[in-house]
Order: C-alpha cells, then sequence, then structure tokens
C-alpha cells in the first residue's frame, strides 16, 4: 500500500474517533494536538453523558490534556503528538 494511502487511513481514523468523543476539528501541528469541541454551545451534546464522560477521563489523564476555552471555543490540547497515530493513541484514552 503507498504510504500516502495508509496516511489517508490514519487521518480517517482520527477523524472517527474524534466525532466519536464530539470534536469537530482536529489539528496536528508541531508537535501538538488541539481537538476542538462542537462550536455550537446550545447543543445537546454538551449536556450529554457522553460529554460528561469525556470531561471526566480528561481529568483523570492529569498532564496529558489541557482544557481551555476562548471566543466561545472550548477545545483541549495535548502535547507531544508527533504523528496520526499517536494523536489516535491520546484520544483512545478518552473512550
Amino acid at each position: 500500500m503507498p504510504e500516502e494511502l495508509a496516511r489517508l487511513f490514519d487521518i480517517v481514523r482520527l477523524r472517527h474517533l474524534g466525532e466519536k468523543l464530539g470534536f469537530e476539528k482536529i489539528i496536528v501541528k508541531n508537535g501538538i494536538m488541539i481537538a476542538f469541541f462542537i462550536s455550537n454551545q446550545m447543543s445537546s451534546y454538551y449536556r450529554s453523558k457522553k460529554f460528561s464522560d469525556v470531561l471526566g477521563r480528561i481529568g483523570d489523564c492529569g498532564p496529558l490534556f489541557e482544557l481551555k476555552q476562548n471566543d466561545a471555543k472550548l477545545r483541549i490540547i495535548s502535547r507531544n503528538i508527533h504523528s496520526i497515530d499517536g494523536a489516535c493513541a491520546v484520544l483512545r484514552k478518552l473512550l
């Protein structure tokens, strides 16, 4: 399988994980992963068990995640992520 195709499958896997967790956008760049939660603050997602479970797991993972909010955008940041596989591994901790 060409390397480009394998990378595409990795990206699809990352997007799928992100959707399962309630992220609408994930950026992996320069060793940092930023995962943005759903931007609609009125979304029922924020009142769901899934959201509270994700927040609980973020807290359980200690310094692995930083929870940040500005401009009404809630996101998590994880450092030392140098590949899509690494990003997937970190996100699996939130499932």
